[in-house]
């Protein structure tokens, strides 16, 4: 139960905010509106929350968000209330979160390194190797890391011979072009230069996501 967790949150103490509490219920009961029921609504001071747990975790959090009337995913406690975004990790890639979140987990954003469905053209036939390979058991994110680091220590000591500062110094040089978690590569920093996949949830499916500034705009142009 997160519900203690989004009203501190939403900094909903029934005390400190007595008498603003106080003019709600009036107001309801000017209007003829029961206000036995009436509810702190949360403060919200942030553009988005950032979920740092599981697909089944979060899931839960978000309903406690939606209890406290917070307006997450399709959940609107009123219609001037803006949407506050929900972010999370790789562990949220679990097809059971959008069953478990409904509609309160619409939306969100997350990201990962790997997807048997929506990676690339290299990923998807490296999926069926594997398949093939392991009685048609599904990779994870782990494989596929594991698979494309393999392969870039391979040839960094093909390339560097039996020379340890050689092959250190291959590492830097070597890429995958058919990478499957999209880290083919080291960057000036010395580490993995990965491009996430940003994903989102969609009614009962995980899609990938895309930017609004990168949407094209409906409708028919219009001619200057």
């Amino acid at each position: 139960d997160f519900r203690t967790v989004a009203q501190e949150l939403g900094q909903k103490d029934y005390t400190v905010r007595a008498l603003e509490f106080k003019e709600m219920k009036k107001e309801a009961e000017r209007r003829g509106l029961k206000s036995d029921k009436l509810v702190l609504p949360p403060i919200i001071e942030f553009d988005g929350i950032f979920i740092a747990d599981n697909w089944k975790r979060s899931a839960a959090i978000a309903s406690g968000l939606a209890y406290e009337e917070f307006p997450v995913g399709d959940f609107l406690p009123n219609k001037h209330t803006p949407i506050i975004p929900l972010m999370g990790l790789n562990s949220w890639h679990d097809a059971r979160i959008t069953e478990l979140g409904g509609s309160f987990i619409q939306h969100a954003v997350f990201v990962d390194a790997f997807s048997s469905v929506h990676s690339g053209d290299a990923a998807h036939e490296w999926v069926a190797y594997y398949q093939e390979s392991f009685n048609g058991q599904k990779p994870k994110v782990l494989h596929a890391v594991t698979w494309d680091t393999t392969r870039l220590l391979a040839s960094a000591v093909l390339a560097g011979g039996p020379d340890r500062q050689d092959i250190r110094d291959s590492l830097g040089q070597v890429e995958l072009l058919d990478s499957v978690a999209a880290g083919g590569r080291f960057g000036d920093n010395r580490e993995i230069a990965r491009e996430l996949l940003f994903l989102t949830i969609e009614g009962e499916d995980i899609v990938p996501w895309t930017s609004p500034e990168d949407e094209e705009p409906s409708g028919e142009a219009i001619a200057p």
